[in-house]
């Protein structure tokens, strides 16, 4: 099978799943309702980081039912008065969250001649290392403090789904990972390295004269208006930003034996060639590690995109993420149930108050931000006591 022939059959088995078409904003509020993702002013993803205390509120009054909001009202008044100070693991205490009971490193850019991939291949410190696999590196954080993460992690896991996970903090290079080298299908997440890689290594400035079609790919996932880019301005740039990040470089494990079988028949030699592919949540993250650092900065079209990535319509760490900092993300999912394709996936940074956090979470679970939402704010809690 031709390159050019496994690119048509990905795009033909996408087609229509993973965002509307333009401008259809009934169907996108259907589609968000479906996943449970409200939708959200820009001046509300902006928001500032806020104490632990009123996250609760901000998370409940954002998506949980009334219900939901009395237990979180309760649990926000324990915590005042000292009769509750720490959460409740237990299935039954965590219903009144609103995520439910599914409830990397780089300091600099990288050096001429040195990839983002080598930092995350290095070893570096790992205290401790959960039994089952959770990894924390490069920070100090006791094995209870773990615990949410890894019951979150069962719950997928139980339920007979793979999850792969992991989390970078900027300044310290400290990391948390759970599957980082398994492979899931991307979705349309690779829009966002692709848009940011346009701007960054092509137009600059000139991305702006394409507003529709980027507002269209970004904020709606729309999958006609990254067709076009991609169509109209190649792959050249995608490149470049895979092989600054080194992402090609990383080892690679397919989640289960149909992704590997799909692997071998849809992929093709770079990830660059394809609109969607599978990639791995650190391949991901050395993708959105550089773009990150290029919407942070002054260059040409930075400020513009990093507008676009901090308004995504439907994205699980632009919802949990808000409660911690600002946020850029673009996420991607594809309803198949139990086949290859079958995703959920969403990854982005999280500017906290400490600095830049960038995080990608994938699951085989398709079409299910519950599953990110459980995740995402696990280890955003998590992070805090590394740098707590």
């Amino acid at each position: 099978m031709s390159d050019k022939q496994r690119e048509s059959d990905l795009d033909e088995s996408f087609e229509s799943t993973d965002a509307p078409e333009l401008n259809n904003v009934a169907e996108t509020n259907e589609k968000l309702a479906e996943a449970h993702i409200g939708t959200e002013t820009e001046a509300q993803a902006e928001t500032p980081a806020l104490p632990r205390v009123l996250r609760w509120l901000l998370l409940v009054d954002a998506r949980a039912s009334v219900i939901a909001s009395a237990v979180a009202v309760v649990a926000v008044i324990a915590l005042v008065f000292g009769i509750a100070h720490t959460k409740n693991d237990s299935a039954a205490a965590r219903q009144g969250e609103p995520v439910g009971v599914l409830s990397a490193r780089v300091s600099a850019p990288p050096s001429s001649g040195v990839s983002f991939a080598d930092s995350l291949i290095s070893t570096g410190l790992s205290v401790p290392e959960d039994p089952a696999g959770i990894i924390v590196s490069d920070a100090s954080v006791t094995n209870d403090k773990i615990a949410p993460l890894r019951h979150a992690t069962d719950a997928i896991e139980n339920a007979g789904y793979k999850v792969g996970y992991v989390l970078l903090d900027v300044n310290t290079g400290a990391t948390i990972s759970y599957n980082a080298d398994t492979a899931f299908y991307s979705a349309s997440s690779l829009k966002g390295p692709y848009v940011a890689a346009l701007a960054h290594y092509g137009l600059g400035d000139g991305i702006e004269s394409l507003s529709g079609l980027v507002s269209a790919t970004i904020e709606q996932s729309d999958n006609v208006a990254y067709d076009i880019l991609r169509g109209s301005n190649g792959s050249d740039v995608m490149r470049q930003l895979i092989d600054e990040a080194g992402a090609e470089n990383l080892p690679v494990t397919a989640a289960t034996s149909d992704i590997d079988s799909a692997m071998q028949t849809l992929s093709v030699a770079s990830i660059a060639d394809n609109n969607y592919e599978f990639v791995t949540p650190n391949q991901l993250l050395s993708m959105w590690a550089l773009c990150g650092q290029y919407l942070a900065s002054n260059e040409p079209g930075a400020a513009y995109l990093a507008s676009e990535f901090a308004i995504p319509e439907t994205s699980a760490i632009r919802y949990v993420g808000r409660a911690f900092g600002g946020t850029w993300s673009k996420a991607g999912w594809y309803p198949s149930e139990g086949g290859s394709l079958s995703t959920t996936v969403d990854a982005g940074v999280v500017r906290e108050e400490t600095g830049d956090v960038v995080l990608v979470v994938m699951t085989n679970k398709g079409s299910d931000f519950s599953v990110i939402d459980s995740i995402a704010l696990e280890l955003l809690e998590l992070h805090e006591h590394m740098v707590g």
